[in-house]
């Protein structure tokens, strides 16, 4: 149903672009939006049809998630990071992503799915991990986030917990939608 809503917007944007006074102006950031559509088509065949992926994506993520959050503690409390690169002069963090300050923002992307694709692994019996590595690997990524200084990461991670305590606790109906409306 998504994939067709979303073929359905890109093409109307193509067909309405067309009919524009600049066409090729229009057309380049209409058509731009296949890529939308088909990356979507994409990661549905790979993930259902090579079930190694969801694995390898999983230790692909925790690996570089541990190793960008140890490094940019590491730099918080040391001034430079496990390359030499020194802290920049207004003291804000940035791991090894160098010059961008974009620490904060990959990590509160990546935490989610790592988690999701633990208990969905989990279920399945394909990864046999203790939960605390798990809990470990999220409070280190969590202190680096906070650390990042980047508030809407912050803001993010913490929505994150919040619902993953949330649904993971099992509390009634009637008091999620209760919860949800005061929020």
């Amino acid at each position: 149903f998504f994939l067709k809503i979303l073929l359905f917007f890109t093409l109307y944007n193509i067909i309405v672009s067309i009919f524009s006074e600049n066409i090729f102006v229009s057309l380049k950031s209409s058509v731009s939006y296949i890529r939308f559509f088909i990356f979507i088509c994409l990661f549905v065949y790979v993930f259902k049809n090579y079930k190694e992926i969801k694995k390898i994506l999983f230790y692909l993520l925790l690996g570089t998630t541990i190793l960008i959050s140890i490094d940019a503690i590491f730099q918080f409390f040391f001034k430079f990071n496990l390359l030499g690169w020194p802290i920049d002069s207004k003291g804000r963090i940035s791991g090894l992503f160098g010059t961008e300050y974009i620490l904060g923002s990959y990590l509160s992307r990546c935490v989610p799915i790592i988690m999701s694709l633990f208990f969905y692994l989990r279920e399945k019996k394909i990864i046999n991990l203790e939960y605390k590595f798990l809990y470990i690997t999220f409070f280190v990524s969590y202190f680096a986030i906070l650390i990042s200084g980047e508030r809407t990461a912050f803001i993010m991670i913490n929505m994150f917990l919040f619902l993953y305590i949330f649904f993971i606790l099992n509390i009634s109906l009637k008091k999620k939608v209760f919860s949800f409306t005061v929020i």
